[in-house]
């Protein structure tokens, strides 16, 4: 090996790791953003676990995959959701918030997409108040129908 094949080896590491440090820092931030979200009980990582890291691709947080290419950046966001919200309302909630973060804090990477994943429904206290309130609705209704007046 030549000295010129160390230092091009030893840069190349060096960026994959600059990446890496950078996936991290953006998968943070959009962590916190993705949990602050109305409908989202949790991110999931199922989906991702077993996938490998490669050159530029990180894990930075559970159920957040952030691929940088250049400066262009595909973020895959996994989470269940709770049962009851719109889901199409919360993905498009969370793909403008994460473009609004990218537009203020990360202005020199170019977002070329934000895919939401749901991966499950969470039945907290109030989805179960709502299933609950459905499920007589439904039962009233058959009632109605089974014995009209």
């Amino acid at each position: 090996m030549t000295g010129g094949e160390k230092i091009e080896s030893k840069d190349a590491a060096k960026e994959e790791e600059q990446q890496k440090i950078k996936a991290e820092l953006i998968g943070g931030k959009i962590g916190a953003l993705v949990l602050q979200t109305a409908g989202v009980e949790k991110l999931s990582g199922s989906a991702i676990a077993g996938l490998s890291e490669k050159v530029g691709v990180k894990k930075p947080a559970k159920g957040i995959r952030v691929v940088l290419k250049d400066d262009a950046v595909l973020v895959d966001i996994h989470i269940v959701a709770v049962f009851g919200r719109s889901i199409p309302e919360i993905a498009r909630c969370i793909q403008k918030e994460t473009k609004k973060l990218f537009n203020e804090e990360f202005s020199s990477y170019h977002l070329t997409a934000v895919n939401v994943w749901i991966d499950g429904l969470s039945f907290n206290e109030e989805a179960i108040k709502y299933r609950d309130q459905a499920i007589a609705l439904l039962k009233q209704e058959e009632r109605e129908k089974c014995n009209p007046d």
